[in-house]
């Protein structure tokens, strides 16, 4: 996790360490850094890509609160 501000006495006020020491164990917090002023910003997105069986399950689910909704049967178009 990385933490921004534009003034580093923001991130002092901020006193990270405080609210993480029961995190103690599992992080490792380094001293404030000036980020320098040619930099590229970057944005990762995590996608969830869902399997064919998970895709026809929700279509299914869909389908039958379709004809709960509208009362009509469901047939099966095979």
């Amino acid at each position: 996790m990385r933490l921004l501000a534009t003034e580093k006495e923001q991130l002092n006020q901020l006193n990270i360490e405080q609210w993480l020491t029961r995190f103690s164990d599992y992080i490792h917090i380094k001293s404030i850094q000036v980020v320098p002023s040619q930099v590229k910003f970057v944005s990762y997105i995590r996608q969830h890509i869902k399997g064919e069986n998970r895709i026809k399950q929700a279509m299914l689910i869909k389908v039958q609160r379709w004809s709960a909704k509208t009362g009509k049967p469901l047939t099966a178009n095979r």
